[in-house]
């Protein structure tokens, strides 16, 4: 996906997002562009046809791990690489619930970008 400049194909890319289903904030709108922010604060435009409605998150901070409940005494289920894109499910004041590879599981949340919008 391009993230331009401007709200128009004739604006310059900025840069090309190559992770699927990568986690944006919407800042606003304009006719079929949304004006959005990634997680290293990069702001731009992307048009909504490439955009989903589907609420994800991406891991932060290195190599985590995703537990079976909210608490690191739980078990482990998956280790998720940085950068990884999550389904996102809820959130308490601690962890996030979330999905990858079918599975649910708990991630500590400031390990997360994308929960807070």
């Amino acid at each position: 996906v391009n993230l331009r400049s401007g709200p128009g194909n004739e604006y310059p890319i900025k840069c090309v997002y190559q992770i699927q289903d990568m986690p944006l904030k919407v800042l606003g709108e304009y006719e079929n562009w949304y004006k959005t922010q990634d997680k290293d604060s990069e702001e731009g435009w992307i048009n909504k046809n490439l955009a989903t409605k589907r609420r994800n998150l991406i891991v932060l901070n290195g190599t985590q791990i995703m537990y079976k409940k909210d608490n690191i005494k739980s078990n482990p289920i998956f280790r998720l690489e940085e950068n990884v894109v999550v389904k996102y499910n809820k959130c308490n004041s601690n962890w996030c619930k979330v999905s990858v590879n079918g599975k649910d599981g708990w991630v500590e949340k400031q390990n997360l970008w994308g929960y807070d919008y």
